[in-house]
């Protein structure tokens, strides 16, 4: 009897392991990001929801995400990719000969907005955006951090639109934490990031100082001050990043590719990746493939400005 409860048990074990699929997930930002914790978020409860199923993630950072679509793109296997503003609205605006199309992606929903904001290191002469737009004003020259196009947009809107915007200089890097280690470090004086759990802690710790929000209304952090909106006080417009999860158009039709989209659409309604992704003031907001589309369009037109 004991044989046969081991050797059943072995069976189910194999059997497990045989349908058990890992599918990589594609992420266009580097570990400690805003996008890492995305992804991260909905791995966890993928693998929850979906027993013996992984999205294993699969860092590409780089080239304002071009990296990361071009790897999505010589993929040969159903592919998740964490998308973004960047990927999906800020790169068609800004680049006239972009390498991919809307057509190679097959979006499952929508995931939420991640306010950007403006910060310094603890040690900088600016206490509030006040203070940056007084130095601008002055025609101070400023070297601002930025990393994924939707922060850098940010940046460029300032550049473009206010009066002293030719005194700021962009300096570009692959992801919040390098931009994050550049402000701690001196190397530049004020950075513009999504919100991540790295930020939030060195704000807490003092080492930073956030000065605004890109967002429409103020923002709430825990026990820090509440953070004010910036564009009114720059007399600029200001941008939000995104995030959106997509498979190749090739499987939109599969029964593989729309039971993953399934799978996601449900994950992404979760409440523990809801729970975790208001810890970096997401709110998770999903909506069809549909009514992505369209809001990513919508949205280009309103980032068209910077091109204008």
């Amino acid at each position: 009897m004991f044989k046969k409860l081991v050797a059943v048990a072995l069976f189910a074990a194999i059997s497990t392991a045989v349908m058990a699929k890992d599918f990589k997930l594609i992420l266009p930002n580097p570990a400690g990001s805003s996008s890492d914790i995305v992804a991260r978020a909905v791995a966890d409860e993928f693998a929850r929801q979906n027993p013996g199923d992984n999205l294993v993630l699969d860092y590409a950072p780089g080239g304002e995400h071009l990296v990361a679509v071009n790897k999505f793109k010589t993929q040969t296997d159903l592919t998740v990719i964490l998308g973004t503003t960047t990927m999906h609205v800020f790169n068609h605006v800004t680049k006239p000969d972009l390498p991919y199309k809307d057509s190679e992606f097959s979006h499952a929903t929508w995931i939420g907005w991640s306010p950007h904001i403006w910060y310094t290191s603890a040690n900088s002469k600016y206490k509030t955006i006040g203070d940056f737009n007084d130095a601008l004003n002055r025609g101070d020259k400023i070297n601002a951090g930025v990393d994924a196009l939707s922060t850098q947009a940010n940046a460029m809107s300032v550049q473009r639109f206010h009066k002293n915007g030719g005194k700021l200089t962009m300096v570009k890097y692959k992801g919040s934490p390098q931009t994050l280690a550049a402000v701690m470090g001196g190397e530049v004086e004020i950075g513009n990031s999504s919100i991540s759990t790295a930020i939030i802690e060195a704000a807490k710790a003092g080492k930073i100082v956030i000065l605004s929000t890109t967002h429409n209304s103020p923002v709430k952090i825990d026990d820090l001050p509440e953070i004010p909106v910036g564009a009114k006080t720059l007399g600029v417009q200001q941008f939000n990043g995104g995030f959106l999860i997509s498979i190749g158009s090739q499987y939109a039709d599969s029964a593989e590719g729309k039971a993953m989209k399934a799978k996601l659409i449900n994950v992404v309604k979760s409440d523990s990746v809801k729970e975790t992704l208001a810890k970096i003031r997401i709110q998770v907001e999903p909506m069809t493939s549909e009514s992505t589309t369209k809001m990513l369009n919508e949205y280009r037109d309103t980032v068209s400005v910077l091109v204008k």
